[in-house]
């Protein structure tokens, strides 16, 4: 069940953010508080957080330069790898699922892969994990990069590893109809510094330095949301996990 119990402690909080006249995560304190918790949560090196996990996927896309002329492979019952993939220009390559647990099939990736295809978005359908050590052999066999949809699979685990760590990238979602609802938000998950660095580009870095290195986008949660957040996870992450 989403958690949607908030106390005194999160509005303190929020009189701390609003106290402190900073109310973006660029210089603010509650965000980086927030991404260091997450990530050690998920043993994780990296995390980055957005206004939501669309934008993740988003630009988890961007920074793993998919493309126009690209192809990722997708699911076609989640949309929203695909509806990320189109974000960027590249085209979705559509894998048939499981009918018993609606994930992506890893019989079918192979024959879809062509010399275009970038990546692999796969979605955890509703808190099951899918296949990933074969997922992600499979991308490692021919060089593709991988990125999770976690937006129904927070602290779900395949094989001991929390979903969102076999990929590049993982990414997780705070809207309310998830487990964790708390109006919204996302968080991306990295172990690459590289790709850590790229998300940040459009997610925490200052405008003027996305223009500077290329076309970003402005991702930003705030100071506000991640102060109502961090306190909630800080609370429900030990039911999650059970």
């Amino acid at each position: 069940m989403p958690s949607r119990v908030l106390d005194d402690k999160e509005l303190d909080l929020l009189k701390e953010v609003l106290a402190s006249g900073d109310l973006s995560s660029l210089g603010g304190g509650m965000t980086p508080r927030f991404e260091a918790e997450f990530a050690r949560a998920m043993n994780a090196k990296f995390a980055v957080a957005m206004n939501c996990a669309m934008s993740v996927l988003h630009a988890g896309g961007n920074s793993l330069r998919c493309s126009a002329g690209d192809e990722v492979i997708c699911d076609p019952v989640f949309v929203f790898g695909a509806v990320a993939t189109m974000y960027n220009n590249a085209v979705p390559v559509f894998v048939d699922i499981d009918p018993v647990t609606m994930n992506m099939n890893p019989d079918l990736i192979e024959e879809k892969i062509t010399d275009r295809t970038k990546a692999i978005i796969v979605t955890h359908a509703w808190g099951l994990p899918a296949k990933m050590d074969r997922i992600v052999e499979i991308a490692h066999k021919h060089n593709l990069l991988v990125i999770e949809d976690c937006a129904h699979a927070l602290f779900a685990t395949y094989k001991g590893k929390y979903v969102g760590t076999w990929g590049d990238i993982g990414s997780f979602s705070f809207q309310m109809s998830k487990q964790m609802g708390l109006g919204d938000g996302g968080m991306a998950v990295t172990n690459s510094e590289d790709i850590a660095k790229a998300l940040d580009l459009n997610a925490g870095a200052p405008t003027f330095a996305s223009v500077a290195y290329g076309l970003h986008w402005n991702y930003r949660i705030t100071e506000q949301t991640s102060a109502i957040v961090w306190h909630s996870w800080k609370k429900q992450k030990n039911t999650l996990r059970n």
